[in-house]
């Protein structure tokens, strides 16, 4: 922020400051019991000196909300404000606030961390399971939760699910809705490239068919199957749903997180040993005998193979530095439930595991970009390398050293106005500026400061610059874009979002217009029967309404 920025934002709030009271209860009021202050400001400055809306903010939270909590701030123009202290319409302004960020995440978390999942709803269209969420239904803030008890705060969400409204407290939405489709994908195998059932192979009961079907008409009450089952066939049972569990557990991770593949505590420490260890039997509550058993897991050199290994004794004496437990259970219901699709234990685990993952949502940096206004520059530095894994650019990644702008001014090339572009016309993406993508590892994180020296130019001035050709080129400045220093390097990043089938275009130097989408790693011009269609469906629309 320049100095002349700082001058112009403290003007914009000198009146709205000076015209609070504090009353006998401590609270801020307008000396004439308005409720709503509007300023203008008039600047023929260089637009370089113009604040940013996020500094406008920022200072009105430092100054403003500190003292009336319930303020709220609208910013009309450059520097034209409205602040309202109407607490009983801003405190429902702000649930509803705080109820849309909630769905925000929800909807991020899904595109970006959970892309299958978000690919399978997507196919759905309006064919849905009604215990999936989606955001786009409706949806609004309410006073009662879900058994009609009235709340003063009214901190609830209600939404639909199904044909019914369902009511949620608003902190934490966005978690408990993942959690709901991870449970449904989870029951239902809807991941990519699931493990066939049919390719877990489990070992035999040892039992003859004969003598199995003979049981199984036994009229004898409280009949159990898993008595057909020895101590050791249990043993060796589960050994097995481990061994076939491990073989295929990191494909399953790769295909489906490749984003957070390595917030899973597991595939952090793999090659691993699996330890398993059985309690001596005892009787269940149907009085047939059972096994309690635990399984250990220690991290092994990286250039060896999983195995699972059988030891004796249920209180093995476990080094806390070295091994994990990673569940802990009974047999029984494992086998009847297992022995001919022995999926759901171990998709039971994964969820486990991501169920966790979501808990740490608050200071994992690995969700630092769907934090809005919280991500560091260390997280972005995550996000770029963990890109490069997966081979550098991807379709929603675009790396550049510097702002680059065609020549011919029509989004060709390198443009990044182009690429903007074609992300909107696609799923949206990100743009990081300063990131020479030939280098590798952190050595590509260049930073812009040299750029900015050879164009004389603050790194504000530069935001600016770039938006005002977002509006030449995109005629938008919807856009969000960021800037993050630490340690002399400075990045950009613009974050663009999808238009969902829309149809955004690009506006030439020469008056001309033209529409990009982004395919793979590419911005291609996008083709003449694509452009149709989606003109075509953008008309239809327009006469529905």
């Amino acid at each position: 922020m320049t100095k002349k920025s700082q001058e112009l934002i403290e003007t914009l709030f000198k009146g709205l400051l000076e015209s609070l009271i504090q009353i006998a209860n401590g609270e801020y009021v307008f000396k004439n019991n308005q409720t709503i202050y509007s300023t203008s400001l008039s600047y023929n400055g260089p637009n370089s000196d113009l604040p940013l809306e996020e500094e406008i903010f920022q200072y009105f939270e430092k100054e403003i909300v500190s003292k009336i909590p319930h303020a709220l701030l609208l910013i009309k123009g450059n520097l034209s404000i409205e602040v309202s202290i109407n607490k009983e319409i801003n405190n429902k302004l702000k649930k509803t606030q705080s109820a849309k960020r909630e769905l925000d995440i929800y909807k991020s978390f899904k595109t970006i961390f959970f892309p299958t999942m978000n690919e399978y709803l997507v196919k759905l269209g309006n064919s849905e399971p009604e215990w999936i969420y989606l955001a786009e239904k409706d949806w609004k803030v309410d006073t009662k939760d879900q058994n009609k008890k009235k709340f003063k705060n009214g901190n609830y969400i209600k939404y639909i699910r199904g044909k019914s409204w369902i009511s949620m407290e608003i902190e934490g939405t966005a978690i408990s809705f993942l959690k709901d489709d991870i449970d449904f994908f989870f029951n239902n195998f809807k991941f990519k490239n699931p493990i066939s059932v049919g390719t877990i192979i489990l070992p035999q009961t040892d039992i003859s068919l004969d003598e199995f079907s003979s049981k199984s008409k036994t009229n004898k009450k409280g009949y159990y199957t898993t008595d057909l089952y020895s101590s050791e066939q249990k043993k060796r049972f589960i050994q097995k749903l481990l061994e076939n569990f491990i073989e295929w557990y990191p494909k399953f991770i790769n295909d489906n997180f490749p984003r957070i593949r390595k917030s899973f505590k597991l595939y952090q420490n793999l090659p691993v040993k699996i330890i398993l260890s059985f309690d001596k039997p005892f009787k269940d509550a149907y009085e047939h005998q059972d096994l309690w058993f635990f399984w250990g897991v220690e991290k092994l050199p990286n250039d060896s193979k999983n195995i699972v290994e059988l030891v004796e004794g249920y209180d093995a004496n476990y080094d806390e530095n070295k091994h994990f437990i990673a569940r802990s259970t009974s047999t029984n219901y494992l086998i009847i439930d297992n022995q001919y699709n022995p999926l759901p234990f171990t998709y039971k685990f994964i969820g486990e595991e991501l169920e966790d993952i979501l808990e740490g949502f608050e200071n994992d940096s690995i969700f630092d970009e769907i934090k809005p206004f919280q991500s560091s520059l260390e997280g972005w530095i995550q996000i770029i390398l963990d890109a490069e894994k997966r081979g550098g650019e991807d379709y929603n990644i675009e790396l550049k050293s510097i702002p680059t702008e065609s020549k011919e001014g029509d989004g060709s090339g390198n443009d990044i106005y182009g690429h903007i572009n074609g992300f909107e016309n696609e799923e949206g993406g990100y743009i990081f500026i300063g990131v020479d993508e030939k280098k590798i590892g952190r050595e590509k994180i260049v930073g812009l400061d040299g750029y900015l020296k050879s164009k004389k130019k603050t790194l504000d001035q530069l935001v600016r610059e770039i938006r005002q050709k977002c509006v030449n080129y995109l005629k938008n400045d919807n856009y969000r874009i960021q800037t993050r220093t630490d340690g002399g390097i400075s990045l950009i990043r613009i974050t663009i979002r999808s238009n969902k089938g829309g149809l955004n275009w690009f506006y030439t130097k020469k008056g001309l217009r033209i529409t990009y989408v982004r395919r793979n790693r590419e911005k291609i011009p996008m083709p003449e029967h694509e452009i149709e269609e989606r003109l075509s469906k953008k008309y239809n629309k327009a006469l529905i309404k």
